[in-house]
């Protein structure tokens, strides 16, 4: 706790543009009908990236690539009968 009594949102490179107005979602609903949470983003398309980002596959860079082999949950669905449990 003694570390988070020196930031401050002022000073903050994160929230400190719009002391973290920009970071409040908006929350409607109840208990019965559930609740709904929105929280509008906004993206500068202009800059250059820069990092990070995913290659030709989508995958993060780095990541091993290729299709997905279809036993995985990002992958098809595979067809026939499920495989025999290991034995013990």
């Amino acid at each position: 706790m003694g570390n988070l009594s020196r930031v401050s949102l002022t000073g903050d490179n994160v929230f400190g543009d719009d002391g973290g107005a920009g970071q409040l979602a908006t929350v409607t609903g109840d208990v019965s009908s559930g609740y709904t949470v929105r929280l509008a983003v906004g993206v500068d398309t202009s800059t250059t990236p820069t990092g990070g980002g995913s290659g030709g596959d989508g995958a993060p860079s780095g990541a091993p690539g290729g299709p997905p082999t279809g036993s995985g949950p990002a992958g098809t669905p595979s067809t026939g009968a499920p495989p025999a449990p290991p034995s013990c």
